[in-house]
């Protein structure tokens, strides 16, 4: 049908072309004629033929402009058939190519026809490969509606993770703080402890030691003593310097019963 129409064109441009060439051959005789009256005939018989010529040149003009505009129109068509043509060829090579996948695969099948004794069989793993290839779409499809939500999640988890590692650092570092703040503390009191038994009681306190419950050397004089208290309680008392005569071992057992170890330290400093 298109063809049709570009023949139509194209003769009616051809026919207003010709159209156009006689027009121009008859101004040109006329206008001959019309000076060679001129010059012989009077004022009226002169204004008709003049009239006849300009509407002749309006004619022509006339003519002239839908042989342009019809020329424009050619032009345009003929560019939109290019346009149409390549994309026909396009399309045709394209469906070339799936005309050749589909008779390597009518091949294949025909191979597995041959291969498989029932054509039910056949027919399943055919409905087989297109229900998994529908789910595979619907899988695509289900991705690709998500992908956008998903890069949102994991963005807000990656920002949740980053300010998680941000806590946790401060923490750490507060906990580190507080940990040492709270040695220093007990390091200060110790000290100050310590000193303030030694000033009081003139007890120096040697070594202390809760790997195994709570283990006390103490200096009273030139004698030193060791206490050894588990769960809140004291168990034994060994002297380094002091003989241990039937007296001390009686104030050691009798400390041991009541939990004091006051007593061992009072008797010591009394016999200092």
């Amino acid at each position: 049908m298109n063809d049709k129409i570009y023949s139509t064109i194209e003769h009616d441009y051809s026919q207003s072309k010709t159209y156009l060439s006689n027009y121009e051959f008859a101004y040109i005789e006329k206008l001959s004629k019309k000076n060679f009256i001129d010059a012989v005939e009077d004022l009226n018989i002169q204004d008709g033929i003049l009239l006849m010529l300009e509407k002749s040149e309006n004619d022509l003009n006339e003519i002239k402009r839908k042989g342009n505009a019809y020329e424009e129109e050619i032009k345009n068509i003929s560019i939109e058939k290019y346009g149409l043509n390549i994309f026909y060829n396009e399309e045709l090579e394209k469906l070339n190519i799936l005309e050749d996948e589909i008779n390597e695969l009518e091949d294949e099948l025909k191979v597995l026809e041959k291969n498989y004794e029932g054509l039910e069989k056949l027919g399943e793993i055919k409905e087989k490969i297109e229900k998994s290839e529908i789910e595979i779409n619907n899988t695509y499809k289900k991705i690709n509606e998500k992908v956008e939500v998903d890069e949102d999640l994991m963005q807000q988890v990656e920002e949740l993770r980053e300010k998680r590692k941000t806590f946790e650092g401060r923490q750490k570092r507060l906990s580190r703080m507080a940990y040492e703040n709270c040695m220093e503390d007990i390091q200060i009191w110790y000290e100050e402890a310590t000193e303030l038994i030694n000033n009081i009681f003139n007890y120096k306190i040697v070594k202390f030691d809760t790997s195994s419950g709570l283990e006390l050397e103490v200096d009273i004089g030139e004698n030193r003593i060791s206490l050894e208290i588990k769960n809140w309680k004291l168990v034994d008392c060994d002297f380094f310097y002091t003989i241990e005569n039937m007296k001390v071992k009686d104030v050691v057992e009798f400390a041991v019963k009541r939990n004091d170890p006051r007593i061992i330290l009072k008797y010591l400093l009394g016999n200092s």
